[in-house]
């Protein structure tokens, strides 16, 4: 088989559909020497440097490096030029998001990792929500739709009224570094890098409404105001759209001096960042899949998440989980699992065995199975290897 797997969101900054695009790309790269790739990809911001150092017999590069608004004007809405003109005959398009050029006849799959944008639009600026019409097309022109989770599985289907042996549920490992052991000496290095003298509560994610932020610094306000801690909050992530009003919000706390707001940091310092963190909290009022969750319980971390959309599939029995409206209730496990050091490692035991459920030769024997069953390669044999 020939494969396109469109690496566009292969950035050096890397966020949501970055890390997807990673983790897939690892797996197959690790697994499958046998069928031919062609990785395209059309990003500014594309991790050249990585990509170019990929030396395997059965993958060849083509990158664009278009710039965003030319690639989403041509190949998105206008369908031009069909991609076999840039990259070559192939079988199967792969894009690692829910936009596609045109592919003509091609089999082509297509990835949604959430539908955060349809069902809280408010927490999203007009130049994302315009693409929900071209976004409904490829849902109904692609052959196959991978989602994250069955609870986006379940949004897709009811959304866009697409049948249900349309769309497969991936679930996609982490990073191999986040199990990985940790020098104390590198970690130090890390601690002093950031100038993390102090314990701390983590959130690892974007700036931005969904995230729910604003609900973490009150319960944090509020957790300072009920007890005397030493702990204090570091938040990491790029800033993403509307993400002013949060800024300010942290700028108007009474405790501001003790949140810390450190941006984006790179794969190899997040890594420690994690194994330095008393636990981690994820609020996020709707999240697809939900990575820092399984980052943090691959880290050895306990996690406190919200009990919405698909977070509580993914973490399990494995955490902590509260109203992400409700302050008050957060602020109560956070006092919880501060003071309470047998219930932290009651859950980085569980979460250390949860997270082996995230199994990247299963991945890739999903992906290679569904572009076998999209080129008929064995009609009879029932596609079940899905979770």
């Amino acid at each position: 088989m020939k494969i396109v797997l469109d690496i566009s969101y292969f950035q050096v900054k890397r966020a949501g559909y970055g890390h997807h695009t990673t983790e897939l790309l690892n797996t197959l790269l690790k697994y499958d020497n046998e069928n031919e790739y062609t990785l395209w990809g059309w990003s500014f911001g594309i991790d050249k440097e990585t990509i170019n150092h990929i030396n395997k017999e059965n993958i060849q590069i083509k990158i664009s490096r278009i710039p965003g608004f030319v690639k989403r004007f041509y190949f998105n809405k206008l369908k031009f030029p069909d991609i076999k003109f840039i990259v070559g005959n192939y079988d199967v398009f792969h894009s690692c998001e829910p936009l596609m050029p045109s592919v003509k006849n091609k089999k082509s799959i297509i990835t949604i990792h959430d539908l955060a944008y349809r069902k809280y639009p408010q927490f999203f600026e007009s130049n994302v929500l315009k693409w929900d019409k071209i976004i409904s097309l490829n849902v109904h022109k692609a052959d196959a739709i991978i989602v994250p989770s069955q609870q986006t599985k379940i949004d897709v289907i009811s959304i866009f009224k697409v049948p249900e042996d349309k769309v497969y549920v991936l679930y996609l490992p982490v990073n191999e570094k986040f199990y990985s052991y940790q020098d104390i000496a590198l970690m130090e290095k890390i601690r002093e890098k950031y100038k993390l003298y102090f314990p701390f509560i983590l959130f690892v994610g974007t700036i931005e409404p969904r995230k729910n932020i604003e609900v973490l610094v009150e319960a944090f306000e509020k957790f300072h105001n009920s007890q005397k801690s030493d702990l204090d909050l570091v938040l990491v992530g790029k800033f993403g759209w509307l993400y002013k009003p949060i800024i300010e919000r942290i700028n108007k706390s009474p405790i501001k001096n003790r949140i810390h707001l450190l941006n984006y940091v790179p794969l190899d310092d997040l890594v420690r960042i994690y194994k330095l963190a008393e636990f981690l909290v994820y609020p996020s009022i709707y999240e697809g899949y939900g990575v820092p969750v399984l980052e943090a319980m691959a880290s050895g971390t306990a996690v406190i998440t919200s009990n919405s959309s698909s977070l509580v599939e993914i973490a399990g029995d494995s955490a902590m989980f509260f109203d992400p409206s409700n302050s008050e209730q957060l602020k109560d496990q956070m006092i919880m699992l501060s003071k309470d050091s047998t219930l932290r490692k009651f859950l980085i035991d569980k979460g250390l065995e949860r997270i082996k459920i995230f199994d990247r030769k299963k991945a890739a024997e999903n992906v290679l199975a569904l572009y076998k069953k999209l080129l008929s390669f064995d009609n009879n044999k029932i596609f079940n290897t899905f979770h």
